[in-house]
């Protein structure tokens, strides 16, 4: 079962602008667009995944192997 958890985050205007700039991009372009609505969210939520497998990527300690 999914738990979403909402998450408030308060951005620069200028963040949320970049933001915005790439709906229009990701709604022709994207996979995304096929789906569903390509928002402001929908961009967040994409760039914090790729933002965040490059973090695990270089600072997440190796796993434990069992």
């Amino acid at each position: 079962m999914h738990h979403n958890v909402q998450v408030v985050v308060r951005l620069p205007a200028e963040l949320a602008a970049r933001l915005d700039r790439l709906v229009p991009v990701l709604a022709r372009t994207g996979p995304w667009s096929a789906a569903s609505r390509v928002t402001r969210s929908t961009v967040a939520r994409l760039a914090l995944l790729e933002g965040l497998a490059q973090l695990e990527a270089r600072f997440a300690a190796p796993e434990e192997v069992a």
